[in-house]
């Protein structure tokens, strides 16, 4: 059952799919999660930067789930689903090799853009989810927004969502099921029953 930790697990899970996946362009770890804000030491070839965390407005005001074990009823709200968004940037110091990465990603997420089982990390490895990862088509007024935001000169980047992560609930009601019932009928004004 996924639980607050899912959030990481996405964020590894794609680090880890992208190393396996591009590890023959620069012979060891590519990518590597970073919030972009010191990149002054050695920054990673392939930075994986999640920059936005949305409900998913899908998956939003679905009824309660109700688990009945004879008795009591367990009534509970959905998993709160969610989309994060990434911004994959290489930072190679080759422009060459840095549009080969993001040719490698491209590639990458468009092969494979449902990502479960074995390739699932932490607390979604095992379990039956599944990730979706669409390419997302910013404006550049967006992405000069976040670069921006992040005092940072713009790059060329790509920006993909991660959805459907969910997060369980952890409280949760119990009622007893009805056992015994009596209904009755009575006469509507006007005599009729």
């Amino acid at each position: 059952m996924p639980d607050s930790d899912v959030i990481r697990d996405v964020s590894n899970t794609l680090k880890s799919f992208v190393n396996v996946g591009a590890a023959d362009i620069l012979n060891g770890q590519i990518a590597d999660l970073s919030d972009l804000s010191d990149l002054t030491l050695t920054p990673p070839a392939l930075s994986i930067f999640l920059f936005e965390i949305m409900e998913d407005a899908s998956a939003r005001n679905l009824p309660l789930v109700r688990q009945t074990q004879k008795n009591p009823i367990v009534i509970q709200k959905p998993p709160m689903a969610l989309q994060l968004n990434y911004l994959f940037t290489p930072w190679t110091k080759n422009f060459e090799t840095d549009q080969q990465l993001l040719g490698r990603v491209l590639r990458l997420f468009y092969e494979q853009a449902i990502l479960s089982g074995p390739v699932l990390q932490g607390v979604l490895a095992g379990s039956p989810n599944s990730l979706k990862v669409t390419l997302h088509a910013l404006t550049l007024e967006e992405r000069t927004r976040i670069w921006h935001a992040l005092t940072r000169p713009y790059r060329t980047s790509l920006s993909y969502g991660v959805r459907v992560v969910n997060i369980d609930v952890t409280q949760s009601q119990t009622t007893a099921s009805v056992t015994n019932g009596r209904l009755s009928s009575s006469t509507l004004p006007g005599g009729t029953p």
